[in-house]
């Protein structure tokens, strides 16, 4: 049985806030600068094309975070 566009939506948005958590984790634990796609797809448990389907790379991530704290 095909989801329900409320389905997607709902498992976008899980999947979304899953990659944010541990891109935050890992920037507050070992900096921007140190942290790779990899590592936040591995702490998100996730794959790195996952990954690269939300998010168009690091700076975009980061750039994500920003706006939620701002």
């Amino acid at each position: 049985m095909p989801r329900t566009p409320a389905e997607k939506a709902r498992i976008r948005r899980a999947t979304t806030e899953q990659i944010l958590k541990a891109a935050m984790s890992l920037f507050c634990e070992k900096g921007d600068r140190s942290t790779s796609i990899e590592d936040v797809a591995k702490q998100a448990q996730i794959s790195k094309g996952l990954l690269y389907h939300y998010f168009k790379g690091k700076e975009d991530l980061l750039s994500a975070i920003v706006d939620i704290c701002i």
